[in-house]
């Protein structure tokens, strides 16, 4: 029997959210068809970017803001 896969289960897989059955199932259809391939291929490189876009800050940027907020913050009278 032939399955039908969403993007919804190819986003499952990526985030290894799949059972032990659907991932050998998916895989097998991944080698089999070209378009879901082609599919997966596109969310991988997709989530890839997203990893990416969410690494820390350079030390310069930090550098740069506690300087910033040293200079801006109000004097402390006592």
């Amino acid at each position: 029997m032939k399955m039908s896969y969403t993007e919804n289960d190819l986003i499952r897989f990526i985030y290894g959210e799949t059972s032990d059955a659907e991932t050998k199932a998916l895989q097998a259809e991944l080698t089999a068809n070209f378009e879901l391939n082609e599919s997966f291929q596109r969310l991988q490189k997709i989530h890839q970017l997203l990893d990416e876009g969410f690494k820390s800050p350079s030390q310069t940027s930090i550098d740069l803001i506690m300087e910033h907020s040293r200079n801006t913050a109000p004097m402390e009278t006592y």
